[in-house]
């Protein structure tokens, strides 16, 4: 009598999911890594669209942090030392990662160095996700396949969008943590909180401190993966979950979340960052194309990107379709089904057909462009391939294990010359520029709101034509060339201060209550005898490196009572006194500065950034959500061991076997029938009914 399919496979692939992991797994993801940013160690980082943003603020972010400022809120560099709020609005760990890293290696070395990281984890994280159905072998080769196959190299090598790159290992985690079960058969509460929620809880709060367009897209894939589930398994258990996940994660990130979303009408993140054409949905449709000149640039993007679109569904595809017909789906179906349904539900975004769902969608549209769903295709592309490619038969397993290398490398090789964008002296320039106190130009989405020229840097020709328009786009020539160099800018130099010639009482602003407006012109401004004390933290340092970041001292005479305009933008978290005397200060009109009333006589103004309301609850709600999701941890943990039996064992590494459902034949196998199953997960091949 020979044993029944089911019990069989059952044994087979619980011997493929017990085997100890070991060290092998991680060690070839980490060295794929290296070599997928390997071309960076000799040509130096992609200085792509967003790598100037990205190394300026690891400068700033360092520059505060080695000061003390655990949380810096103000980058100094930007609009040429005039500086801007952009860590109130721009999510921290990156940032931070790469502030950290400037401290222990050469700035040169730094853009490498988080790369490594960043794909690193994106491998291993997708490689912990197979590993729920997978053999390590296979699971191993669906990392490294998110490494080379999928959106991540394109984002390293021609965007640098360090902060979406975090999406390739939170995406992962969230589908991990969302379709885990480890108590499937207890109670409502036992399948809700069986040792999972806690952990995605952290995880939804780690993807809202990276970026917000992933946040956006995890928050929709999350409800998605949950509804899916709830409806396979017949319980709201996967509701519930989500739904606590989601509140407390972000309730943990609420420190950096309600002061984004509270303060955003102090700058013009509504008017610069989703109104214009370059970042409207419509624009973005995979291979559109547009007569309109100014969207030249953005078409060649998103021609590169749809090529990218393709090979990736097309590889999603082909994959999944593949293990369908050879009958090695891994895991159980209401594990592959939420992942499977991901890929044909991109395809759809990506079309305007999709449009009416962007309409409706509250905040979908913040996403800008329509191929950012490709982080969240990373992990389904790399397991249906995986998957369709991998075989247990040693002699194909060595083809293929060479095949899959060679095409890798191959991939990494190629991948420079699709898009690399050379560096050239762009990093020295940059850090010559803070360091000489030049700075950089800054982004005009983090300018106060109604001034004329959202960007500081009033360009202008020798014969002081302007060489920008008032929102600080490069004007064209009658060729088509840029008028200005971007990256090396003719900067009109603003004073740190300087006292309007023409007192408020006299002006017609004065007399209607308005900010003041200068123009540049140094004759109508006077800055001769105002000069910026440099604040010290370490006496012992010098004075640009030891000057602290969010304090500004200002000292002169003036000759008469009026506006004092300063080289600093206007934000309502700064707190001006003036003599000691607290002032409420103004944006000058034309280009955001800061205008201080003082009297006549000798003047001390002092500038200091303050903690607002918004500030002090978003803390309060993270440190109450902490302890609640510390609470959640323990339950679940208690749980846990009370089911699994397990006395001190941890509650997230269970150290029995798996056990999968058994599955009865329909039509029992003759015992003869011993041949091996090319599979990743150990389940036989499906073969064809005898007629």
């Amino acid at each position: 009598m020979s044993r029944p399919r089911g019990e069989k496979e059952s044994k087979i692939t619980i011997s493929f999911l017990s085997r100890p992991i070991g060290w092998t797994g991680p060690a070839i993801i980490l060295l794929a890594a290296v070599i997928a940013a390997g071309p960076i160690l000799w040509r130096g980082p992609s200085c792509s669209s967003d790598f100037d943003f990205h190394f300026i603020s690891w400068i700033d972010a360092e520059h505060s942090m080695s000061k003390g400022l655990f949380y810096p809120h103000w980058a100094n560099s930007p609009n040429f030392e005039a500086g801007e709020p952009r860590f109130v609005f721009y999510p921290p760990i990156t940032w931070m990662g790469g502030a950290v890293l400037g401290m222990l290696l050469p700035w040169s070395f730094v853009p490498l160095a988080l790369f490594i990281l960043l794909l690193a984890a994106t491998g291993l994280a997708t490689r912990a996700l197979a590993r729920e159905a997978m053999a390590d072998g296979p699971a191993t080769l669906a990392g490294c396949a998110a490494i080379f196959l999928g959106y991540t190299l394109f984002s390293v090598y021609k965007r640098s969008d360090f902060a979406e790159l975090t999406g390739g290992f939170w995406i992962p985690l969230l589908l991990l943590f969302a379709l885990r079960r480890r108590n499937p058969a207890g109670n409502f509460c036992d399948r809700a909180c069986d040792g999972s929620a806690a952990p995605l809880a952290f995880i939804v709060a780690g993807i809202w401190l990276s970026n917000g367009p992933v946040g956006i897209m995890a928050g929709y894939l999350l409800v998605a993966v949950a509804l899916v589930s709830a409806l396979i398994e017949k319980s709201l258990a996967p509701v519930f979950r989500a739904v606590v996940s989601t509140f407390g994660g972000m309730g943990l990130a609420s420190l950096y979340l309600i002061p984004a979303v509270w303060e955003r009408n102090w700058v013009s993140i509504q008017q610069y960052a989703v109104i214009p054409r370059n970042y409207m949905v419509e624009n973005s449709w995979l291979f559109a194309h547009h007569a309109d000149p100014n969207l030249a640039f953005h078409d060649i993007m998103l021609h590169q990107v749809s090529m990218v679109a393709v090979a990736m569904l097309t590889i999603a595809f082909g994959g999944g379709t593949i293990a369908w017909i050879r009958g090695v789906v891994p895991g159980e179906r209401k594990w592959w089904l939420p992942i499977a349904l991901i890929p044909p539900v991109v395809l759809f975004l990506l079309f305007p057909v999709s449009q009416p769902v962007w309409n409706l969608l509250p905040q979908l549209r913040l996403l800008q462009f329509p191929w950012r769903w490709l982080v969240v295709l990373e992990a389904p592309m790399a397991l249906c391939f995986a998957s369709a490619v991998w075989f247990d038969r040693k002699s194909l397993r060595i083809l293929l294990i060479a095949a899959c290398a060679a095409v890798f490398v191959g991939i990494s090789l190629e991948a420079p010359q699709w898009w690399f964008v050379e560096c050239g002296s762009i990093i020295s320039s940059l850090q010559e520029s803070v360091r000489e106190g030049i700075g950089v130009p800054g982004k005009p989405e983090y300018a106060p709101p109604g001034i004329r020229f959202p960007l500081l840097s009033v360009l202008f020709d020798p014969q002081r034509n302007p060489l920008i328009d008032p929102q600080g786009h490069p004007l064209i020539d009658p060729q088509g060339n840029l008028l200005v160099d971007p990256l090396h800018p003719i900067v009109q130099t603003v004073p740190s201060a300087c006292l309007l010639n023409i007192p408020p009482e006299a002006s017609v602003q004065g007399e209607a209550g308005l900010a003041p407006a200068w123009h540049g012109e140094p004759d109508n401004c006077n800055s001769s005898g105002w000069h910026e004390l440099a604040l010290i933290a370490d006496s012992s340092a010098p004075e640009a490196a030891g000057s602290m970041p969010e304090q500004k001292w200002i000292m002169g005479v003036a000759e008469h009572a009026g506006d004092l305009i300063l080289r600093l933008r206007y934000y309502p978290a700064w707190g001006v006194t003036v003599n000691g005397i607290p002032v409420t200060a103004m944006a000058e009109r034309e280009r955001g500065l800061m205008a201080v009333p003082v009297p006549r006589g000798n003047v001390q103004v002092s500038v200091d950034w303050t903690t607002t309301g918004d500030v002090v609850a978003g803390r309060w709600v993270s440190g109450v959500m902490l302890l609640l999701v510390t609470g959640l941890f323990l339950f679940e943990r208690k749980r846990l061991r009370a089911h699994l039996n397990l006395g001190g064992a941890s509650s997230f590494i269970s150290t029995e076997e798996p056990k999968l459902p058994k599955v009865e034949p329909k039509h029992p196998i003759p015992s003869a029938r011993t041949d091996r199953r090319n599979t990743p997960s150990g389940k036989p091949p499906k073969t064809a009914r005898r007629k």
